[in-house]
């Protein structure tokens, strides 16, 4: 059941919505940033989604509210446009955020889904969008900080490894990527694939959406004791691993070992 709070947001949500002719509403609900976050679609009176409605509460979920309005209406007159979800509305405040797209067709990838050649190749497009003037080294360097506190940003350590070693990755440019590229954040529909939820959109590292989606799905299912070995040699003993696996989430394991 939807909490007070959450049904506030919701409601607030549906009346900000377009006046499209809907019958019936599904969804979930979750914390982002601490703050209520409602995911939904607006089903009409045969049962298939009409509208996606992603209704946030909170400045910072806001803010990502914006990005992802921002990014679909520069991403819709590109040669992506047939993988991104089309913006129909959007509407901000500091503390609050509404976001309406088009229903996009198609079943949600499985957690467990390998990437597929139309996943590979949409991975491959979304970077040609944009190119950074700064480099893998430099996002390494303004990630190290929060990756030494090991809180949730492992992606980053590998890509500061790649950067501090010799070769030519430290020079790369940062590319265009979705930042959230997992499988439940895409829609198949026969040999189409259509990504969604671009709140983490952002200038990255080459690959780095590939790489999420090989490892986000195991990393945020997999447990302490799992992932722990990755970051300590068994011959330390067991104590030394928990100790190591209590100071660093699953994430940024998975992460480093990868």
């Amino acid at each position: 059941p939807l909490t007070p709070d959450a049904d506030a947001v919701l409601q607030r949500g549906i009346a900000e919505a377009p006046a499209t002719r809907w019958e019936g509403l599904v969804g979930t609900q979750r914390l982002s940033a601490g703050c209520p976050k409602i995911v939904a679609a607006l089903l009409d009176a045969e049962g298939v989604p009409a509208l996606f409605l992603k209704v946030v509460l909170g400045a910072e979920p806001a803010r990502l509210c914006g990005l992802e309005g921002e990014a679909l209406a520069a991403l819709a007159p590109t040669t992506l446009s047939h993988s991104v979800p089309t913006l129909v509305s959007m509407s901000l405040g500091e503390t609050f955020g509404v976001l309406v797209t088009e229903a996009v067709p198609g079943t949600q990838l499985q957690a467990t889904a390998m990437p597929t050649a139309a996943v590979v190749e949409l991975a491959a497009e979304i970077g040609t969008f944009r190119a950074s003037h700064e480099t893998v080294s430099e996002f390494a360097a303004r990630a190290a900080p929060r990756a030494a506190k090991g809180d949730g940003v492992g992606l980053a350590n590998v890509f500061a490894a790649a950067a501090a070693g010799e070769g030519t990755a430290a020079t790369l440019p940062l590319r265009f990527a979705h930042g959230d590229f997992v499988p439940w954040n895409m829609r198949a529909d026969g040999s189409s694939v259509v990504a969604v939820d671009w709140e983490l959109c952002a200038d990255r590292p080459p690959l780095w959406d590939i790489c999420h989606f090989l490892v986000q799905p195991v990393a945020i299912s997999a447990r302490f004791e799992q992932c722990a070995t990755w970051h300590i040699h068994p011959s330390h003993g067991p104590r030394r691993m928990c100790h190591v696996a209590h100071h660093f989430p699953p994430s940024a394991c998975w992460y480093t070992a990868v």
